[in-house]
């Protein structure tokens, strides 16, 4: 009986813990992910200065507001896809949510009207793993 008690508090301390902690973290961000999105309301068309591999795609678009300049930074956020061959998955791969992207290219960015250099580039939405 006692054994048991240690198997499950250890299962309990090794697997639940960090999937909790996972999950409140993710929450959070969502939460200020929603809260961006709520305070960037007003839409402007943006043009792509640069769409680069670093450690992971970052995209940086410049956009006017009342005849200022602004520019927005993003980590690109991927979608998965599965490769196939006759039917049977493969493997994956990872394609941005907003397409690729060139310098030069056209994008919605949403800002906040009280505070232009507060913006999103629109469609860029979730999260990386």
């Amino acid at each position: 009986m006692k054994n048991l008690i240690i198997v499950i508090l250890s299962f309990f301390a090794i697997i639940l813990i960090p999937c909790i902690i996972v999950f409140i973290v993710y929450k959070i961000l969502k939460k200020v992910k929603d809260n961006k999105k709520k305070r960037c309301s007003e839409k402007v068309e943006g043009t792509v200065i640069s769409f680069k591999l670093r450690q992971c795609f970052i995209i940086k678009v410049k956009y006017n507001v009342s005849g200022k300049e602004y520019i927005v930074s993003e980590t690109v956020k991927m979608k998965q896809e599965a490769i196939k061959i006759g039917g049977m998955p493969i493997g994956t791969k990872s394609t941005p949510r907003i397409g690729w992207l060139n310098a030069g290219d056209k994008i919605d960015v949403y800002y906040n009207p009280t505070n232009p250099s507060d913006a999103l580039i629109a469609g860029n939405d979730g999260f990386n793993v």
